[in-house]
């Protein structure tokens, strides 16, 4: 589903850029990256897409509706492209990793399709002057090693805060092994650093989201690495509330328990996907 993104002008530009992001949290995390970086290069966002030189689409694909509603909305930034000569239309994310070998054929009108793994190189990708259409599903599996810029699209006092990236459950129901690997979590000092750049940004609310927050630092240590980690985010003075969002049942232990019975700034609930419930669907 479509988010509403908020952002305000910037005062240089090497054009007007209107970006649509589909699907859940972690894939706005995704968008955010991608503006934060055609910002640095120059470009201004638009909240009109008729003013935009560039139509920038970050997908889903994780269902059959989810990837109508991306084609719909491709098709829709497509048509606007038939009488302005120069505009571009890049479609990103997990449509395009899913469909790589279909797509170019399906919709001469794009002219880049980026991957999971590739949409940290977009600004080089528009550089590139190819001609369309152009797919980069090239790198391999995304580690988020690092802390890139952001630009926020949600209200000021509010972020998402992604701390893994893929999953390893392999449930029946799910494609997301197969688009966005197995599961790789961040080092938890670069997700801190992270959550400190967000708070001198003025953000007060995090949202830790991941495919399966619980299983935040099995594949680093054997052991869930939440606890900790929430540890450390409840030490930051200027962060109000915490969220874990996307948990798993057999991740919740008494150490992650009580960690979150002892710091009042983590919210105490969770939000576990009602599927969770079925073994016959995992």
């Amino acid at each position: 589903m479509e988010d509403a993104l908020i952002f305000r002008k910037s005062s240089i530009s090497a054009g007007a850029v209107y970006p649509v992001s589909l699907g859940c949290a972690k894939n706005r995390v995704d968008t955010e990256i991608m503006l934060a970086q055609l910002e640095e290069a120059g470009w201004q966002l638009t909240s009109e897409p008729e003013a935009a030189d560039l139509l920038l689409v970050n997908t889903c694909g994780f269902l059959a509706t989810a990837a109508q509603e991306a084609i719909d909305a491709i098709l829709e930034l497509a048509a606007l492209k038939e009488n302005r000569p120069g505009v571009r239309l890049v479609v990103a994310g997990c449509l395009v990793q899913r469909y790589q070998q279909d797509l170019p054929a399906l919709l001469p009108e794009v002219d880049l399709f980026v991957g999971v793994n590739d949409f940290p190189d977009l600004v080089t990708l528009l550089a590139a002057g190819a001609e369309p259409p152009r797919l980069a599903c090239r790198r391999p599996w995304l580690t988020y090693g690092e802390v890139w810029p952001r630009r926020l699209t949600t209200p000021f006092y509010s972020a998402y805060l992604k701390i893994a990236e893929g999953c390893s459950h392999r449930c029946t129901y799910c494609t997301i092994p197969g688009i966005r690997g197995p599961y790789r979590s961040r080092p938890l000092a670069t997700v801190v650093a992270e959550a400190r750049r967000l708070a001198d940004q003025g953000v007060i609310e995090l949202n830790l989201v991941a495919q399966d927050t619980t299983a935040y630092g099995q594949d680093l240590t054997g052991r869930s690495l939440l606890p900790d980690l929430l540890a450390e985010l409840a030490l930051l003075k200027e962060v109000q509330w915490i969220r874990v969002l996307y948990g798993h049942p057999t991740g919740v232990s008494p150490e992650l328990l009580a960690v979150m019975a002892g710091a009042a700034k983590i919210c105490p609930y969770f939000d576990l996907p009602l599927q969770h419930v079925n073994d016959r669907l995992l």
